[in-house]
């Protein structure tokens, strides 16, 4: 079947097609294959992934030594629903040495599920109902944080839900802030301090954007949820295991009291998590009635996943993996910089480690509402056209690009030569403007 038989097909039992609405491209792609830095649609097209399932591979598809030490790991058991086993217990023991706030964890099976677990442990540890989050920021699509990501220009300043049916009594509990802006978080903690239960942060904006939250910012954040009993909670979905072993904040300094976690720890199987200080995560055990919160989840702790989960962490430390990341990220990053300046646009090169971004704007973005005056027209047709060149790119504006440890530095220079052919036709098709 042809890609657009099979997206008729999927679309008749399907809404719309697909399982997921981020998953939408220009023009329907079934994928049939995955393998290394490579995946292959049902007509034969090969790709170089610059998505790596939204940051989750961070290995390479289909990575041999890690299929098969899932496979031994886990060889015969699944999940048994009742007890507990001692794989959940080795990766437990492995995220608790590595990630300096891991004073305890918990599994569950998505980024989602928690950072709405993460949240109402603050809740419940603080006995306060408001939250704080930032502008552009997405942390999952519950409605505690369903609220003020991708907005538009027009609406910035207001309270926007991104999904229909989001209940408006949980997003009123929700405040949204700038990212970066150090006196406006001081001012908000100095009034209502008192009444928030927990602020969440992606220490870098990678789901929009690519930067990262400055020194005095997160000193900030540090000091002023302290100051006022609130919960400082790391959303290190995409930066947990991708940068280090111990996270962003391994890297900045910053320990918070929560963190969650998910994407590459397991190099693609559906495993997250939230850890943090022993005080708080206590309130998933035994707890007296009416104290404790509530964690469940049949798929918890999936013993498959959970050996991913080791397998992979055992892989990055075996490959020094975080060292050739980063200098495929540089490498491209440095390269694409080098395209920008013979082609004499107006663009700026963002990301951090293997993350690469790239925006159509005049000077480096610190906040959403610096970085939204771009063109997004402009930055989805760069996209479609680096996918017509065998290069996929998340097809949405302003989303982020994700390398692995299967591409290669002739991957990268591909890459690079790629970009400057598109950026110059756009300059030809006088959609851009050349120095």
């Amino acid at each position: 079947m042809k890609n657009q038989q099979i997206g008729e097909r999927n679309a008749r039992y399907i809404p719309g097609g697909y399982s997921s609405q981020a998953r939408r491209l220009k023009d329907p792609i079934a994928f049939v294959s995955a393998k290394g830095s490579r995946v292959t649609d049902a007509e034969g097209r090969t790709f170089t992934d610059h998505n790596s399932a939204f940051g989750a591979i961070i290995l390479g598809h289909c990575h041999d030594e890690h299929m098969r030490r899932v496979a031994e790991l886990s060889r015969g058991i699944d999940q048994i629903g009742l007890g507990m086993t001692t794989l959940e217990g080795d990766l437990a023991e492995l995220v608790c040495t590595h990630v300096p706030s891991a004073e305890r964890v918990n599994f569950c099976c998505s980024g989602t599920e928690a950072t709405f677990h993460a949240i109402r442990l603050a809740r419940a540890a603080t006995g306060r109902r408001y939250i704080v989050k930032f502008q552009g920021a997405y942390h999952g699509w519950h409605d505690y944080v369903a609220v003020n990501f991708v907005t538009p220009r027009a609406d910035l300043g207001k309270i926007t839900p991104f999904s229909a049916g989001t209940l408006d009594l949980a997003t009123e509990a929700t405040l949204v802030l700038t990212f970066n802006d150090v006196a406006g978080f001081k001012a908000l903690m100095r009034e209502r301090g008192h009444e928030i239960a927990a602020v969440i942060i992606e220490p870098v904006m990678h789901n929009v954007g690519g930067f990262a939250a400055n020194d005095a910012f997160l000193k900030t954040l540090r000091e002023e949820s302290s100051r006022s009993g609130t919960v400082l909670i790391f959303d290190e979905i995409i930066t947990g295991f991708r940068h280090a072993l111990g996270g962003y904040q391994s890297l900045c300094g910053i320990t918070p009291d929560l963190t969650t976690f998910g994407k590459a720890i397991a190099n693609g199987y559906p495993l997250a998590g939230v850890c943090g200080r022993e005080d708080i995560m206590r309130r998933l055990g035994p707890m007296p009635t009416g104290e404790g919160v509530f964690f469940g989840g049949t798929y918890n702790a999936f013993p498959p996943s959970v050996a991913a989960g080791i397998a992979t962490i055992s892989l990055l430390k075996e490959l020094d993996g975080y060292t050739r990341l980063f200098a495929l990220g540089d490498r491209m990053r440095h390269g694409l910089a080098g395209a920008i300046e013979r082609t004499g646009i107006q663009a700026r090169v963002a990301g951090f480690g293997s993350i690469w971004m790239l925006h159509f704007i005049e000077r480096d973005p610190h906040s959403y509402e610096e970085l939204v005056i771009q063109d997004a027209d402009l930055d989805m047709r760069f996209r479609a056209m680096m996918l017509d060149r065998g290069h996929l790119l998340a097809p949405q504006a302003l989303r982020r690009m994700t390398l692995n440890l299967a591409h290669t530095e002739a991957d990268i220079d591909a890459t690079v030569a790629a970009a400057e052919e598109v950026l110059s036709e756009l300059v030809r098709m006088q959609l851009l403007e050349s120095a």
